[in-house]
């Protein structure tokens, strides 16, 4: 099985879902509006795993 990967989800705020429109890739941090802060590739990553534990339903 192939899960293909969102560009979108280094974006995604993994706690409240929102979607930063713009992250550029000199930007490490991502901060969202909610007062989140993380790591760009460390959020993705997350984001990334709860993905693939909804799709082969996990959780």
């Amino acid at each position: 099985m192939t899960i293909f990967i969102c560009l979108k989800w280094p974006q995604n705020c993994r706690t409240r879902g929102r979607v930063k429109e713009s992250l550029s890739l000199s930007e490490r941090t991502f901060r969202c509006e909610c007062g989140f802060e993380s790591d760009r590739d460390v959020n993705a990553a997350i984001n990334i795993k709860h993905e693939g534990m909804k799709r082969f339903a996990i959780v």
